[in-house]
C-alpha cells in the first residue's frame, strides 16, 4: 500500500505512485517505483538486510534503517530517508502501520516538514516502550516470586536466558537509537530547524532513560539468578542435613549389628533367652535418643 501525507495519511491510487513529486510518502509493501526528485539516487536498504539502527548522511539527505525488537525478541525492520522537501518510510511491519494510524490524530498539520514529521514518527514509535519494560519487569518479578516461594525450578535456566536475551536486545536497540538521534542532532545537512533539534533532544533524553531502565532490569535479572543459586544451595544443604541425620542414626545400629555378627564361639547373648529382645530394645532406644537429641538441638 502507498500513502501520502496531506493533512492526513491517505492511500494513493496506483497511477499516482509514478508521479515524481515532493512530499511525505510511505510504502507499506516495499514498493519502490519512484522516489521524489530530492531523493533520487538514494538506495534504501532491503528489508532482509536490516539488522540494526543507523543513520547516514547521503547527498544532503538523511538515510537510515531501524530494527525494532518486540516483546518476543523478533525484529521489525524499516528504512527511511528524508531531505528538506520529502520523507519516505518503507516497511512491511504492523508496527509501522500502527504508528501511521496514530500519527493521523497527532501529526502536526502546520509546519509539517519532513524533519518535523519524522520527529513525531520517532516519538510515536517509542511511546509504548515504557509499558513494554514494565511488562518485562513484571515477568521477572513473577519469576523471582516462584523461586522464593519454593515452587518448581524446572526450566528456570531457559526462562532466565529468554528474559536476558530480550533485555539485551532492547539495550542494544536503545543504544543504537540514541546514536541515531545524536547523528540527527548534529544536523550536518542542515535539514532540522531549532524546534526539530529540540524535539530530537527530548527524544534522546527519553531513550536514555529507557536505556537506564534496561540496565536496571539486567541487574534485577542478575539478582534473581543469584537468588536462584542461593535456593539451590539451600535445597542441597537440606538434602545433606537429612542424609547426615540418617547416617548418624544408623551408624550405632551398624556397629551393633557388626558386633553381634562376629562368629565367636563364646558370646553369652547368643544363647540367652532374652538376648534378641534386649538387642531390639537397645536399637530402638538408640534411635529414640538420637531423634530427641536432634530435636533439642533443632537439627531437624
Amino acid at each position: 500500500m502507498f500513502y501520502r501525507f496531506d493533512q492526513l495519511w491517505t492511500a494513493c491510487p496506483p497511477e499516482q505512485k509514478k508521479e515524481r513529486e515532493e512530499g511525505l510518502f510511505l510504502w507499506l509493501e516495499g514498493e519502490r517505483e519512484a522516489l521524489p526528485p530530492s531523493l533520487q539516487g538514494i538506495a534504501l536498504p532491503e528489508q532482509k538486510r536490516i539488522h540494526f539502527c543507523k543513520v547516514e548522511t547521503v547527498k544532503d539527505c538523511f538515510v537510515g534503517t531501524m530494527a525494532i525488537p518486540d516483546e518476543e525478541g523478533h525484529r521489525q525492520q524499516m528504512a527511511f530517508a528524508f531531505s528538506s522537501q520529502s520523507l519516505v518510510l518503507e516497511g512491511k511491519t504492523a508496527l509501522l502501520k500502527s504508528c501511521i494510524e496514530k500519527l493521523e490524530d497527532d501529526a502536526p498539520t502546520e509546519c509539517a516538514t519532513p524533519a518535523r514529521m519524522f520527529c513525531h514518527f520517532l516519538s510515536t514509535l517509542i511511546e509504548g516502550e515504557p509499558e513494554l519494560l514494565e511488562r518485562m519487569e513484571d515477568r521477572a518479578a513473577a519469576l523471582e516470586t516462584a523461586v522464593l516461594s519454593g515452587g518448581s525450578l524446572k526450566r528456570f535456566d531457559q526462562k532466565m536466558l529468554a528474559h536476558r536475551k530480550r533485555v539485551m536486545n532492547l539495550a542494544h536497540y536503545y543504544l543504537q537509537l540514541a546514536d541515531c538521534l545524536g547523528t540527527l542532532r548534529e544536523n550536518v545537512p542542515h535539514l532540522l530547524d531549532e524546534e526539530d533539534v529540540r524535539l530530537m533532544s527530548l527524544l534522546s533524553e527519553r531513550v536514555g532513560r529507557m536505556r537506564e531502565e534496561t540496565q536496571m532490569l539486567r541487574e534485577y535479572l542478575m539478582q534473581i539468578q543469584e537468588v536462584y543459586q542461593g535456593q539451590i544451595g539451600i535445597r542441597q544443604n537440606e538434602i545433606m542435613k537429612l542424609l547426615t541425620i540418617v547416617t548418624v542414626v544408623f551408624l550405632p545400629l551398624t556397629l551393633l549389628v557388626g558386633w553381634y555378627g562376629m562368629n565367636f564361639a563364646f558370646m553369652p547373648e547368643l544363647t540367652w533367652k532374652w538376648g534378641y529382645p534386649v538387642v531390639i530394645g537397645i536399637a530402638v532406644a538408640i534411635v529414640l535418643i538420637l531423634i530427641l537429641w536432634f530435636k533439642k538441638k533443632k537439627f531437624w
